[in-house]
């Protein structure tokens, strides 16, 4: 089932996060070589760094596990970040790396804490 915009949930159609309730946010490392913006999709190198998402990693960052909460330039070394680990996010605002999307991350993110809704951006 796929959430939806009501009265007690809002949507700000241009921002990636459309409500403030259950988020919670970390400080983790984003690895060398990535310049990403806030609202990319990343998983964790395992037992490393963060990076972009892609399903055929094998690293175990193909595991979608958090969504960047700022824009991050770490192409000239390793940069610290803040992500969400929890939240409600527009899904049409979100980057996906290879082989993700917002349906078929959408059931292994709720069960993280993490639920997409369909805003059309403005």
């Amino acid at each position: 089932m796929k959430p939806s915009a009501t009265a007690e949930t809002p949507l700000d159609l241009n921002d990636i996060l459309v409500s403030t309730e259950g988020q919670f946010t970390a400080t983790v490392t984003i690895e060398n070589g990535q310049n990403l913006s806030a609202g990319a999709v990343l998983g964790e190198i395992t037992g490393s760094d963060w990076t972009l998402s892609a399903t055929g990693a094998g690293d175990g960052s193909e595991v979608a596990s958090a969504v960047l909460a700022e824009d991050c330039d770490a192409s000239g070394g390793a940069k610290s970040a803040i992500v969400y680990f929890a939240g409600r996010f527009n899904a049409n605002r979100l980057t996906f790396g290879t082989g993700h999307t917002a349906d078929s991350l959408r059931q292994d993110f709720a069960q993280r804490g993490l639920f997409l809704y369909d805003a059309v951006p403005a």
